[in-house]
């Protein structure tokens, strides 16, 4: 009789099909903070348990953000590195772990609402400029 054969597990979508959501979560949860410091692995952990994953490829994207060398947990450490005036270094000690941190961030208690642009740049802007270079630069997605 003929064996029946294993499908292979669905692999995780390329990181075309989640960065724009992934640096809109960071800005929404991510603040930054002179001498903060936060795992790299805790910030990915609550990216992943997320509803910003996209729905196409969340449960192979969960489990290869639990492999801290799997290429989506490559991928989503780059994004942060990419961060304003962010630092990611290894062998940092937080809680009695020792692991890779993004220095100069914290995550937020609350997530920032999306259309809260920085609250400095926003006070410092006169009124009534029109707020055209207020939006983030790549904040669309179009071009990749």
């Amino acid at each position: 009789s003929p064996r029946a054969t294993v499908a292979p597990p669905p692999k995780a979508p390329d990181v075309s099909a989640w960065r724009a959501p992934a640096e809109d979560w960071c800005r929404t949860w991510l603040e930054r903070e002179a001498n903060a410091k936060v795992h790299v692995s805790t910030v990915r952990d609550k990216f992943a348990q997320s509803t910003t994953l996209p729905t196409e490829g969340a449960g192979p994207l969960r489990v290869a953000f639990k492999n801290s060398k799997s290429k989506p947990s490559k991928d989503f450490r780059d994004i942060l590195k990419a961060l304003p005036g962010a630092q990611v270094k290894d062998n940092i000690m937080i809680d009695k772990k020792n692991q890779i941190a993004l220095l100069h961030y914290r995550l937020r208690r609350t997530p920032r609402p999306l259309d809260d642009t920085d609250e400095e740049a926003e006070a410092a802007a006169p009124a009534g400029d029109g707020g055209e270079a207020a939006a983030p630069a790549g904040d669309g997605g179009e071009a990749a």
